[in-house]
């Protein structure tokens, strides 16, 4: 059953904070701003640029991340079985700006009590819908296998507030990051990031010391897939345009985010996928320390009957190792 969810957030469980490297960069800005003359003036530019950037996503957003309406649609039913089959937690989880962001917490089956024997897969998912399409399977395969998940919805994406664009993907993956450490001191965090989701767990393998990071069908930028995208249908001058747009308004780096990060990549290509060409893995590859490539059967889409990686031993066994 899919339908239009209008409840409200209430009962805040977790308030996040910047981290200290926004905090510092934020107050250098504001002595500069603050201070001199020559401050005054780049104040002023930048609020004339990041007004204009905001008109310029705005106009743009549905086509990055889904229309609100594509971006609010409830699978009642998915939803229903992180509660039943699951038992998963609903949480409340507040970003450093003061959005609320809905989540949910799914315990691992035979979870030890020891929480530094535990092991946390930040799940990320993709864009144009919440997060109960991608995550349901593949969260219900991971906690069978002894992993604990947290599922977070953007914001803009089903209950969760605010609009999406690539500062509010950072502090949301944030979000969940803090709450898990803070909440869960001790376990193992990794990340697992499908399509749009790439980005957040990149982002957090670079600002974190996280072990493992699944890339599932990632992108290298996303301005690099819209090119792609207008090329095919508009021809290369409009492919050029709209990637250099997309660039200006965010382009969702991950290539920047792995050159930095320490932590082991897993790149999972699918064989048929239209929309992640196979150059985005090669171009990740190249910027990785510790990386592996999984090829396997399947397309850009994901599909609630079936989790590619459910039976992939290569998969599992590229998990477990230390």
């Amino acid at each position: 059953m899919i339908n239009q969810v209008n409840h409200r957030l209430e009962n805040i469980d977790f308030i996040a904070t910047y981290s200290d490297k926004k905090i510092q960069q934020r107050n250098r800005f504001l002595r500069l701003c603050l201070t001199n003359p020559v401050g005054w003036v780049a104040g002023g530019l930048y609020l004339i640029n990041e007004l204009f950037k905001s008109v310029v996503l705005g106009l743009g957003r549905s086509t990055l991340f889904g229309s609100n309406k594509e971006r609010k649609l409830r699978n009642v039913s998915l939803l229903e079985g992180f509660i039943t089959e699951m038992k998963g937690k609903k949480l409340n989880l507040q970003s450093p700006d003061g959005r609320i962001l809905e989540a949910m917490y799914i315990q691992a089956q035979d979870t030890p009590l020891n929480t530094t024997q535990q092991k946390t897969i930040l799940l990320f998912t993709g864009s144009h819908r919440p997060y109960e399409f991608d995550a349901s399977a593949m969260a219900k395969t991971y906690q069978t296998k002894g992993y604990n998940v947290l599922c977070i919805n953007y914001g803009g994406f089903g209950l969760s507030k605010g609009s999406p664009s690539q500062s509010s993907i950072e502090l949301d993956a944030e979000t969940a990051y803090q709450y898990i450490k803070e909440s869960y001191p001790g376990t193992e965090i990794y990340a697992h990031g499908y399509s749009l989701g790439s980005y957040p767990a990149t982002y957090l393998g670079k600002s974190y010391n996280l072990n493992k990071i699944i890339i599932d069908r990632g992108f290298s930028k996303l301005s690099n897939v819209v090119k792609d995208e207008a090329t095919k249908l508009f021809g290369r001058t409009a492919g050029r345009i709209l990637e250099l747009l997309v660039k200006y308004v965010g382009s969702l780096d991950n290539t920047k985010n792995i050159k930095t990060a320490s932590s082991k990549f897993l790149f999972a290509r699918a064989d048929n996928d239209k929309t992640m060409l196979q150059y985005h893995v090669n171009l990740l590859k190249d910027q990785s320390k510790d990386s592996d490539i999984l090829d396997f059967q399947g397309s850009h889409l994901h599909t609630i009957d079936s989790v590619w990686f459910q039976d992939n031993i290569k998969f599992w066994e590229w998990l477990a190792n230390q």
